[in-house]
Order: structure tokens, then C-alpha cells, then sequence
């Protein structure tokens, strides 16, 4: 009977892969190519050139191998801002501390391209391959209990949502960065093995700085499990070792303070030297957070409701199904995730989903996980 369940959960992993390859398909094959895949590249291959002429050419170059013509056209001619970086050498290196601080993501990127893959591509083949890795931990994840064909069907159900799909086609740190944290969390809760889930998620910080918020939030939360997941000594040693991580960002690649990351971003596009010390007004940094929370700063409707809704699904079944929700560790995690999450809005107020993978994953892994748990069982923490 092992044999023959072992057997169908093997067949249904195997069409489970091809399937989800099959549908990520055909955005793998036409990424998306933007400014920012110029500057990573950049970011990768600064030291591989005698001068900064030959350097700033190259990113372009490279870039403009693989994208298509129209999306080429767009970084090179998008807007003035575009048009004055790849014009101008200098105004473009005053872009590069907002990207090289993605210590992970260039890295990998200046690794591919050591090994001869063109360094856009592998920016994007990085993104695909997070994505890809999260689509199995979904299984994983909602699986713990066995695994069955509803679970690999709600799997890809998950991963062919709208913010997955499309990170899919990515080429920037968001995909790896929330595929290292929701792999650390697993691996510490699922796994037990709190030393290697603090490896990703020190990983991920190294990605993304701050994502060190939502590090720190996790490990407090594993350790006030009762201190049965994480115990004092690992949730200690977790921040220190991510805050050293952070701190390692900071003095080695020295970029941008917030201040300026926002003005940036959110009022008018920093390139010339002389002003790449202005830092945003108070005034601005509120008319921000309300444009953001008005959906001005992204290109795709936000899916955050979506999900929003799944988490109240899930708090209204375990409170049908007369469970205590503040006695029900699930519902905690997604409670901290949606935490995270606006924390991070009130620091970046964009609501782009590429920002919010990770506690998408989390969000929809957990409620899906509770309903279908039994009534009186919270979803088991342990593999089966």
C-alpha cells in the first residue's frame, strides 16, 4: 500500500513540474526588460573593464542582446532620465548604489557571467529559477500532512496568480529574495533545522536589506512559539548573524540613505552628481504613502486584496469550525506576514506586488493549509 502511495505521489510530482513549467512557459520566454536590468548587469561587471566608457557600454550591450527592440528602445529612450543615463557615463554611475547593495543577486549574476551566460540573461534566469523553486515549496509547504492531487492542484493554483506569473519574467532581487525568506521559514518550522533557515534568511538580507525587517519579525514570532520551533540561543543568534548581514551592506557597498532611495523614487529621478544628496521632505513623504496607497506606482493592479480575502476565509473557517484563532499558530503567521508587509509600505509605499511575494506565499500557504485541516488539528509542523 506504501509502495503504490509513494508510487502516485511520485506520477503526481512529475506532472505537477511539467505542468507549472508549462504554464510559466511562455512569460519565461519574453521577460521583462527594463532600466533596471542595465544596472544590475552594470553592477556585476564593474570591475571587469579598464574604463568607466567601456564599462557603461558594455551594460547596455548586454542588455540589448536579449531583450527585444521595443522594450530596448524604452531604457534607452523611456524619458529624459533614461535618455541623460545612457548618454552620459557619469550621470549613469550615480545610479549605482541604489543597486548594488543586492549583494546576493549580483553575485550570482557576476558568477553566470564568469561562466559565460550573457549577465542580463542570468539576472532573469535568477528570478525564474526563485519562482520555480517557490512552486515546489508550496507543495511542500501545504503538503506537510500528505501529499494528495488537491494539494499540487492548489499549488498551482497559487503560483499561477498574477504576482507569481509575473515575477516569473523578472529580472531584479524581488523573487530571490522572498524564495529565501519563505524557504528559511519553512526549513526552521517544517524542518527544525534552524541553522540552515537562518543561512537563507541572512541570505535574504543580503538580497534585499530590508528585508532584514521582516527577518527579525519572523525569528521573534518562531521563538514565541513557545520556544518549541526556535529556541532563545537561535533567535539571538539569527538577529545577530542578519543584522551583521545588514551591516555588511552598509559599509561595503555604501548606498543611498532612505531619504534619497525615496526622493528617488517617489518625487524626481536623481543622476547628476551634485544632487544625489537630496533627501525627501516630510510634505512629499506623506503625499507619497497616499499616492502608493492609491495605486500610482505601479504598472499592475495590486493582488493584495485578493489575498487579504484568503485571509479572512481563513480566520472565518477556523472560527466556524470553533477553534480558538488567537490559540491557532497559523493564523498568527499570517497575521505577522500582513504586518510585514505594512511596515514595508509605510518605509517603500508602493504596493507593486514584486514587493510583497513573501507574505503573498506565506499568506495563501497558511489559510489554504487550515482549510483543509481537520476541526479540532492545527496543520502539523512536521513532514510526514
Amino acid at each position: 500500500m506504501k509502495m503504490r502511495d509513494t508510487t502516485k505521489q511520485f506520477s503526481l510530482s512529475i506532472l505537477y513540474v511539467a505542468t507549472l513549467l508549462a504554464l510559466f512557459a511562455p512569460r519565461m520566454m519574453n521577460p521583462e526588460w527594463n532600466f533596471d536590468s542595465v544596472v544590475y548587469v552594470a553592477a556585476a561587471q564593474k570591475d571587469g573593464f579598464e574604463t568607466r566608457e567601456e564599462w557603461h557600454t558594455a551594460a547596455y550591450e548586454s542588455v540589448a542582446q536579449v531583450a527585444d527592440k521595443t522594450a530596448f528602445r524604452k531604457i534607452i529612450k523611456g524619458s529624459q532620465y533614461r535618455k541623460q543615463l545612457h548618454q552620459n557615463p557619469e550621470y549613469f554611475e550615480t545610479q549605482l548604489p541604489f543597486y548594488r547593495s543586492k549583494i546576493t543577486y549580483v553575485t550570482l549574476i557576476r558568477a553566470m557571467d564568469a561562466l559565460g551566460v550573457n549577465p542580463a540573461t542570468a539576472s532573469h534566469l535568477i528570478s525564474t529559477a526563485s519562482i520555480v523553486s517557490l512552486g515546489l515549496l508550496a507543495v511542500l509547504w501545504m503538503g506537510v500532512g500528505g501529499l494528495n492531487v488537491w494539494v499540487f492542484g492548489a499549488a498551482l493554483c497559487l503560483m499561477f496568480t498574477t504576482p507569481f506569473r509575473l515575477a516569473v519574467g523578472f529580472s531584479n532581487p524581488d523573487p530571490l529574495c522572498a524564495a529565501l525568506i519563505c524557504w528559511g521559514l519553512y526549513t526552521i518550522r517544517h524542518g527544525r533545522k534552524p541553522l540552515w533557515g537562518i543561512a537563507w534568511m541572512t541570505l535574504a538580507v543580503l538580497t534585499r536589506a530590508d528585508a532584514w525587517m521582516m527577518v527579525a519579525i519572523l525569528l521573534l514570532w518562531l521563538y514565541g512559539s513557545n520556544g518549541t520551533i526556535l529556541s532563545r540561543r537561535g533567535a539571538v543568534g539569527g538577529w545577530l548573524v542578519s543584522l551583521g548581514a545588514l551591516g555588511t551592506v552598509m559599509l561595503v557597498t555604501k548606498p543611498y540613505a532612505w531619504g534619497v532611495v525615496a526622493q528617488h523614487t517617489f518625487v524626481k529621478k536623481l543622476y547628476k552628481p551634485g544632487e544625489m544628496d537630496q533627501t525627501i521632505a516630510f510634505g512629499d513623504y506623506l503625499n507619497a504613502l497616499w499616492r502608493g496607497a492609491m495605486g500610482d506606482y505601479h504598472l499592475h493592479p495590486t493582488a493584495l486584496g485578493s489575498f487579504l480575502f484568503l485571509s479572512v476565509v481563513a480566520v472565518g473557517w477556523v472560527t466556524i469550525r470553533k477553534r480558538d484563532v488567537h490559540q491557532t499558530p497559523s493564523i498568527h503567521l499570517i497575521g505577522v506576514a500582513w504586518i510585514c508587509a505594512i511596515l514595508h509600505f509605510l518605509i517603500f509605499p508602493s504596493l507593486n506586488d514584486r514587493f510583497y511575494l513573501a507574505t503573498y506565499f506565506i499568506v495563501a500557504c497558511e489559510s489554504i493549509s487550515l482549510l483543509w485541516a481537520s476541526p479540532t488539528k492545527e496543520p502539523s509542523t512536521h513532514p510526514q
